[in-house]
């Protein structure tokens, strides 16, 4: 037994996962929660962030490599505004950096179009793909642990970084990467 120190809400989520084992020791559990660990409604929350994505990235930006950025911004800052799929995310995203489902697919065609575009450096889509989603998970978790050392002016700095590893230059990738995102009134004041 491992003993774990958590919060109100951290000893809600447990107590809920906690109940899903005890009906899946019992064969009551659906399989969707057996196999992932989460539930249909945690992953409707997944989708309905994914299309709310699509929706603020593709609303008037041409350019594929800053599509990709505003991604990796929003999705950065989605501890500011949905810390439960945040959570939930880095919890359980690493199995859906290869699914067909959710924000993965969405990624890899941002950074396919981005590569066809002459934008990123060509090579292995899967291997940016897993380098942006690796990161990505990785920033949501010390956000989300050490609120204190990052905030949303670092998912840009996050997606400067990456544009940075797929070929761009120090400048484009800064330009970039700071350019308003849709329907934030507040970026840049």
């Amino acid at each position: 037994m491992v003993a774990v120190r958590v919060g109100d809400e951290q000893r809600g989520q447990l107590v809920q996962a906690d109940a899903r084992l005890g009906q899946a020791q019992h064969g009551a559990a659906p399989r969707v929660e057996l196999q992932h660990g989460f539930s249909v409604p945690d992953q409707d929350a997944r989708a309905r962030a994914a299309r709310s994505r699509d929706r603020h990235t593709g609303a008037g930006i041409e350019d594929p490599a800053e599509v990709f950025a505003a991604s990796v911004r929003l999705t950065g800052r989605m501890v500011d505004t949905h810390p439960q799929i945040a959570r939930i995310l880095t919890h359980t995203g690493l199995p859906y950096l290869d699914s067909d489902k959710g924000m993965a697919p969405r990624a890899l065609r941002d950074i396919r179009h981005a590569m066809a575009a002459g934008r990123f450096r060509p090579g292995n889509p899967y291997v940016a793909l897993a380098g942006a989603g690796g990161s990505l998970l990785g920033f949501l978790q010390l956000w989300l642990e050490h609120p204190d050392l990052v905030d949303e002016h670092s998912a840009d700095e996050l997606a400067e970084n990456l544009l940075r590893m797929y070929g761009m230059s120090h400048e484009e990738a800064h330009a970039v990467a700071n350019r308003p995102l849709p329907g934030d009134t507040r970026h840049g004041q």
